[in-house]
């Protein structure tokens, strides 16, 4: 089996959810910002970050470049050839 990890920076996984929460949750961007610092940021660390040592395909940036994303879809191809 595969595992795949999307390596998402931090700066553009707040950016998300900055404007999800604002939009859809019409929560503040003062306790969007609380939140991400205080619950976001520490379990990211504590049990997504970990994931990324354990998953044979990282995923940098959806490009045809990036080495997991040629990967990722040599693997999907395969399944579907298969």
């Amino acid at each position: 089996d595969n595992t795949v990890f999307i390596d998402t920076p931090n700066k553009l996984r707040q950016e998300r959810r900055l404007i999800r929460d604002k939009n859809n949750r019409a929560r503040t961007i003062e306790s969007i910002k609380k939140q991400y610092k205080t619950m976001v940021i520490p379990m990211f660390e504590k049990y997504v970050k970990p994931m990324k040592s354990k998953s044979n395909i990282i995923i940098k940036k959806f490009e045809k470049r990036d080495d997991g994303y040629i990967k990722l879809m040599n693997q999907i191809k395969k399944i579907i050839n298969d």
